[in-house]
């Protein structure tokens, strides 16, 4: 996504001790895994992992990278069955940026952007950057249009977005606050080990 310099205020908050304390802490919920459907894309998960642990370095490049994350995406997308649709290298334009993201979760009725994901293979400070301009983006495009029979309550009014490198997650909230973009960022997850 090109985002034009000087556009977004995070971009001068940089500074590595303080820039992640500038966003509000954002919490989220894990889905129970308890039952069959869940428990069989897990172990489909985890064999496609391993098989690619075999043959990609996991620290290798953005494009390496990206062949985890899409392992992650689809398993997660295929636990709420036809309700999300992934869009790789979907185009979005908004206030403050435009073109091509990593990722787009698109819910699957109204193909509205309600997650974008930023895989990123070096500095998280830039990825959060611009995952925040990405959130805004796709929001503002869904902004005049959102009810809640067609988004539901999760999603009406946010955006949800995930800067990883296929080990370390954050997660992000985007919504409005009296007309301005308000985000919240989680603390880091990590999910395995060099």
């Amino acid at each position: 996504m090109v985002i034009p310099e000087g556009v977004s205020a995070l971009r001068t908050q940089r500074i590595r001790g303080s820039f992640i304390s500038v966003f509000p802490p954002f919490t989220y919920e894990c889905k129970d895994l308890e039952d069959d459907f869940s428990q069989e894309i897990l172990r489909n998960l985890i064999t496609k992992l391993k098989a690619r642990l075999k043959s990609i370095p996991i620290s290798g490049n953005e494009a390496s990278k990206l062949q985890y994350v899409c392992s992650y995406l689809v398993a997660n997308a295929n636990l709420y069955e036809g309700k999300f649709e992934l869009q790789p290298e979907k185009n979005i334009t908004g206030p403050n940026g435009h073109g091509p993201v990593d990722f787009a979760i698109d819910l699957f009725q109204t193909a509205k952007t309600v997650g974008v994901i930023e895989v990123n293979d070096k500095d998280f400070f830039k990825g959060i950057a611009q995952n925040a301009v990405q959130l805004e983006s796709a929001l503002s495009n869904r902004k005049r249009k959102a009810s809640k029979m067609e988004e539901g309550d999760t999603f009406t009014g946010k955006t949800f977005g995930i800067i990883t490198d296929a080990k370390v997650w954050y997660f992000m909230e985007c919504s409005y606050n009296k007309g301005k973009p308000s985000f919240k960022l989680s603390e880091l997850y990590a999910n395995c080990k060099d």
